[in-house]
């Protein structure tokens, strides 16, 4: 398991309110149709929003996303 470091902190702060939340539903395996219907927005504000996520967390893709979130405790 990897250890939070200030940078890793920091990028959980810097994620917004509803990025955590489409976070939390991309590790739920929810895809951007089901989010957006969740979420009541449209499928093109839900990409946004990941790729905000992924360039925040520095993943290059939804899986490895998840993963750093889980590892770097995103998600608590």
């Amino acid at each position: 398991m990897l250890s939070v470091t200030s940078a890793d902190s920091y990028v959980a702060e810097a994620l917004t309110a509803r990025e955590r939340e489409v976070l939390h539903l991309i590790c739920a395996g929810y895809s951007n149709r089901e989010i957006a219907d969740l979420l009541a927005l449209a499928e093109g504000t839900v990409k946004n929003h990941v790729s905000n996520i992924l360039l925040k967390l520095d993943a290059r893709d939804r899986t490895r996303a998840a993963l750093k979130a889980l590892q770097q405790g995103h998600l608590g």
